[in-house]
């Protein structure tokens, strides 16, 4: 769960900066929220740090746990692959009829999958398991002999 709490937090500064960047680029169309009601920055930032960072980050930690058990050391493939299908299916107007449209489906885009990116790859490395993926500077520096500097 740690792990899970750990990524959420990487991931929602991340989205935060992606989120004041896409507004300084004019995106400022936020999604609506439940009532059909246009959200605000604010609101919006906070359902992102809520609903985009904390209960992907806790769901995805008990996922990957479950994937590690019976996949071992290959698992961090299929969890970074179901994270993208899985923004997908929630970014598709098709597959989810809540989506937003126009400049808000951009945002809504580019925050689903900077999360299901960053998701994939911090959650392993953050768990207690460990991440063997060997392609990323964390598993490197893990497996190098000491004097390999």
């Amino acid at each position: 769960m740690m792990a899970g709490l750990k990524a959420a937090g990487a991931t929602s500064a991340v989205n935060l900066a992606l989120l004041g960047l896409l507004a300084l680029l004019g995106y400022d169309e936020y999604p609506s929220d439940p009532s059909g009601i246009a959200m605000t920055m604010p609101s919006f930032a906070f359902a992102m740090i809520i609903i985009g960072g904390l209960v992907p980050g806790l769901l995805g930690s008990i996922v990957w746990l479950k994937m590690h058990e019976n996949l071992g050391d290959k698992a961090w493939m299929g969890f970074s692959a179901l994270a993208l299908v899985i923004a997908t299916l929630m970014t598709l107007p098709l597959t989810n009829p809540n989506a937003p449209s126009g400049d808000a489906l951009v945002l809504v885009s580019i925050l689903h999958y900077s999360t299901a990116l960053l998701g994939g790859w911090l959650i392993p490395h953050f768990s207690s398991t460990g991440c063997t993926c060997l392609y990323c500077p964390i598993c490197n520096k893990a497996r190098a002999a000491p004097g390999d500097d």
